[in-house]
C-alpha cells in the first residue's frame, strides 16, 4: 500500500478543529497519527491542549499514543490540564485517562501535572479529583 506525506494537512485539520479532514489524513496515511512537528507536538496535544473533544476521541480510538510527548516532555494530558483550567473543559483529561495516559509522567525539568496545576484556577479541585482517581 502506498502512503502520501499529508502531515501538514492532518496537523492543520486537527488545528482547525475538522474532524472530517483529519479522518481523511488518516485513511490517507495512518502514519500521521503520533508524527510529532518542529515543537514535537502531535495531534492528540494540539486536540487536548484546544478542547477539540470530538477529534481527542477520534485520535485514541485510532491508536494516538496518550503518552507521546513534545520535545520538552510535556505530555497530552498537561495540555488537557491547560484547557479544563482555562474553559472548565473535562473531556480531554477524562478520555487521556481512560486510554492509560500517566498521570505520574515528568517532562524534561522533572514536573509532573501536579507541579504545573494553578491552585487559583476556578476548577483546580475538579481537576485534582480526576486526577486522583
Amino acid at each position: 500500500m502506498e502512503y502520501f506525506d499529508n502531515f501538514d494537512n492532518f496537523i492543520e485539520s486537527v488545528a482547525s478543529n475538522n474532524l472530517k479532514n483529519v479522518i481523511e489524513a488518516i485513511n490517507l496515511n495512518p502514519f500521521v497519527i503520533n508524527e510529532k512537528n518542529e515543537q514535537g507536538w502531535t495531534g492528540l496535544i494540539i486536540a487536548s491542549y484546544n478542547g477539540f473533544d470530538d477529534i481527542t476521541d477520534f485520535l485514541l480510538k485510532s491508536n494516538a499514543n496518550p503518552n507521546l510527548p513534545n520535545l520538552k516532555g510535556t505530555t497530552p494530558l498537561m495540555y488537557a490540564k491547560d484547557c479544563c483550567q482555562n474553559s472548565g473543559n473535562t473531556h480531554g483529561i477524562k478520555a487521556l485517562i481512560n486510554a492509560g495516559a500517566k498521570i505520574e509522567a515528568k517532562d524534561i525539568f522533572r514536573k509532573s501535572i501536579y507541579d504545573y496545576l494553578n491552585k487559583d484556577s476556578m476548577y483546580y479541585n475538579q481537576i485534582v479529583n480526576l486526577l486522583d482517581i
